[in-house]
């Protein structure tokens, strides 16, 4: 008996050195919103956290309109505590936040208190300045480490950002960049190169590559394909435009455009796009909506070329790493971070402005030559490699235990 013991022993020993993660208990601050590349990057530094043997705890939203993520979350295994959020004004969504917020911004803060406590958090992780402003006065009671996930540049624009960005510096200990782009504005803003790691988003992989349409039909057509938020921001009509122009010259050229287009009103701008172009006479039998897609790396798998015309400051573009898992070249505008995950002219190509001219050109320097967009496609699946995908999981747990090792914001992720 007192061999099996020991043995049984030696086993739970075996386990605990492969979990790196063992002993972490991370909080996250998550929210509630729709799960958009800021979410689904959380949601793979804290999936490869828990794979590595950490216990992970969610706070997301209690609001109704949050159902879904919360069943979505819970389907994922993961363990939720339900607190009240800031919601931002907006034109369908009219509220005072001097009589609305101070109240629950208090009752906030006492549920992060009361769920750190049960659940002996080790780290608090967030990447969102409204959800620090959400927790201002229980972070600022906690001593527990906090590490700020960027997923995007710092919000500065006016004294009240300014000042919460302040606390974020001043209450971080550690702060993870998705991005060259973002480690660079981190360190802009006041964060010590010391305090930054850099770990680029692990990109989800595609489970099938076949078209359902049949590989007759998936030959003789080449595929342009967007997938991602549907507003201005994201530049969908210019990608529409330089469709437009390219397509009476190539017939064999198609449209698929992925992303939420409903009946809510923040949306209208989605809608109109999607009504103008099925509503065209050269575009109607060339462009498809799918409306929102789940498995968007399947989808890119089964394109020739993707494309995230982004007109703003793009902190990263998951949807180009998750192009290089599928195998498919991708054009990106040069706008924020997207510039460094291309190598121009081997897996893809950046355009010289963010412009209908300039996408034009792409497109067509990759229509003249479908072979160039296959070789390019080919290219940019070796490269996904060097973004550190197989280390993502010790990487995070190295950000919560130092003495593993973090790299600064100036080393690449391999």
């Amino acid at each position: 008996m007192d061999s099996k013991r020991h043995l049984a022993m030696v086993r739970v020993d075996l386990l605990t050195a492969s979990h790196t993660g063992a002993g972490l208990r991370v909080l996250a601050l998550f929210g509630g919103v729709v799960k958009y590349g800021a979410e689904r990057g959380a949601l793979e530094a804290l999936s490869a956290l828990r794979d590595e043997g950490a216990t992970v705890l969610l706070m997301v939203s209690d609001a109704p309109w949050a159902e879904d993520i919360r069943r979505n979350l819970y389907d994922q295994g993961f363990e939720l505590s339900l607190c009240p959020y800031l919601v931002l004004p907006r034109p369908d969504y009219s509220i005072d936040p001097w009589c609305r917020y101070p109240w629950i911004i208090l009752r906030a803060s006492l549920a992060l208190l009361v769920a750190k406590r049960r659940f002996r958090a080790t780290h608090i992780l967030v990447g969102n300045q409204l959800y620090v402003l959400n927790f201002l006065p229980g972070l600022l009671l906690s001593r527990t480490p906090l590490i700020y996930r960027a997923g995007d540049k710092p919000i500065v624009h006016n004294a009240l950002w300014r000042a919460i960005w302040r606390f974020i510096v001043w209450r971080s200990g550690r702060f993870v960049a998705n991005s060259h782009f973002v480690a660079q504005r981190l360190k802009a803003s006041g964060v010590p190169s010391t305090q930054i790691d850099l770990i680029y988003n692990r990109p989800r992989m595609p489970h099938r590559t076949l078209d359902p349409r049949g590989l007759e039909a998936f030959q003789s057509t080449f595929i342009v394909a967007f997938a991602g938020q549907i507003n201005a921001a994201k530049g969908v009509h210019v990608l529409v435009d330089a469709f437009r122009r390219v397509a009476s010259d190539f017939p064999a050229a198609r449209l698929w455009i992925a992303g939420r287009i409903s009946d809510w009103a923040g949306d209208a701008w989605a809608r109109n796009l999607r009504d103008d172009v099925l509503s065209d006479d050269l575009l109607a039998s060339r462009a498809q909506f799918f409306g929102f897609v789940e498995d968007v790396p399947s989808m890119l798998a089964q394109a020739d070329l993707a494309v995230v015309p982004t007109l703003t400051e793009e902190p990263l573009g998951g949807v180009v790493l998750e192009a290089k898992g599928a195998g498919t070249a991708c054009v990106v505008f040069p706008s924020g971070g997207l510039p460094e995950l291309i190598e121009h002219g081997v897996d893809g190509h950046v355009c010289e402005s963010s412009t209908v001219e300039a996408l034009e050109i792409a497109l067509r320097y990759y229509l003249i030559d479908p072979l160039r967009a296959a070789r390019h496609g080919r290219a940019a699946a070796a490269s996904l490699g060097s973004f550190g995908g197989d280390s993502f999981a010790q990487r995070w747990v190295s950000v919560c235990r130092p003495s593993l090792g973090g790299g600064g914001a100036d080393e690449r992720s391999n």
